[in-house]
């Protein structure tokens, strides 16, 4: 289901083309990627706020992030603090957290795809022996790594979720939509991700997991991120691409909680329960929550661009006739 283009990005290809479908619909008669089962709280408007995850869903959560955890785990693994060494490989450390050494792919789910960085260093801490002091201590592990991941970012560009979300999110900018970020990497990590990829500007609101309340799938910092946005939750979105986003969303009482993923929504599992939307990319968000006039949907084909907001290679359809299935414009 998953494959790279050009070596280098990733490139979500679904089961089947997706179809923008707007909130509060039953969802279409054509099997897709925007498929949705009945919401319990349905916008009557377009959102007055969207708030995103960060990871996976603005940036290409593997590209970005698996040179930061190689370069933590050889930091962690390498250490030795007063007679206290690692015992395990960083290969071992990256396995625990979640990510296939040779392939450098993350597991959905796994300490990597979902935890902060304490949840992570408790995870490594065990591996330590006490030595003469005792193991190092926990806060003395996550600065070192997070100090890698420091080093690694900036050796290392963000690699955004595919070339529309800079123009995705200034759309809704342009178009009056408050938005957010709540994330479970720090606010700073995160305030400077965004200005990474040149849209900082754009948010009103960033709440990491150390600004002071439970981090996701707790509901706290939706909820926060709504009081400063100065909205209701139930004229929010939330958008991310892990359960914990979802339940966030869903306890926070966001009027909708949209899953990014490039499967259907009926082939996530349970764990995506409380989705109540489906979109391959950010994209896809503007068609879903009716954002673009309908002439201009028409006109730009949104449920035939591919998961990176381009076209795929025109289709001539029957073999010779000439007739595109396809455009080749791109809007």
């Amino acid at each position: 289901m998953l494959a790279r283009r050009g070596g280098s990005s990733r490139v979500w290809r679904a089961a089947a083309a997706a179809s923008p479908v707007a909130l509060g619909s039953r969802g279409s008669s054509r099997g897709t990627a925007a498929s949705l089962r009945p919401a319990r709280r349905l916008l009557s408007t377009r959102p007055a706020a969207i708030i995103f995850d960060k990871d996976g869903t603005l940036i290409d959560f593997d590209l970005t992030w698996a040179p930061r955890f190689r370069a933590s785990a050889e930091a962690v693994a390498s250490l030795s603090l007063r007679g206290s060494e690692c015992r395990v490989s960083a290969r071992r450390l990256l396995a625990d957290g979640g990510m296939d050494p040779a392939t450098e792919q993350i597991a959905v789910g796994s300490v990597f795809h979902e935890a902060t960085a304490p949840v992570l260093v408790d995870v490594w801490h065990r591996h330590f022996t006490s030595g003469k002091a005792g193991p190092p201590s926990k806060a003395t592990l996550q600065h070192i790594t997070e100090e890698a991941w420091e080093a690694s970012a900036a050796q290392n560009a963000v690699v955004p979720l595919g070339p529309a979300v800079p123009s995705t999110i200034a759309w809704l900018a342009e178009q009056g939509v408050l938005l957010a970020v709540v994330t479970n990497d720090s606010e700073a990590m995160a305030q400077k991700t965004l200005e990474d990829m040149g849209i900082a500007q754009h948010f009103s609101c960033v709440i990491g997991h150390d600004s002071g309340m439970r981090a996701k799938p707790e509901a706290d910092g939706i909820l926060a991120a709504c009081r400063r946005l100065g909205v209701s939750p139930h004229e929010a979105v939330m958008v991310g691409d892990s359960p914990a986003d979802m339940i966030a969303g869903d306890g926070a009482g966001c009027g909708a909680c949209v899953a990014v993923s490039p499967l259907p929504l009926r082939m996530l599992g349970n764990r995506f329960a409380a989705a109540t939307h489906c979109v391959e990319h950010i994209g896809q968000l503007l068609p879903l929550l009716e954002l673009v006039p309908a002439q201009h949907k028409a006109d730009c084909h949104w449920d035939q661009l591919d998961a990176w907001g381009e076209r795929e290679t025109p289709v001539v359809d029957p073999p010779g006739s000439g007739v595109l299935a396809r455009p080749q414009a791109v809007c």
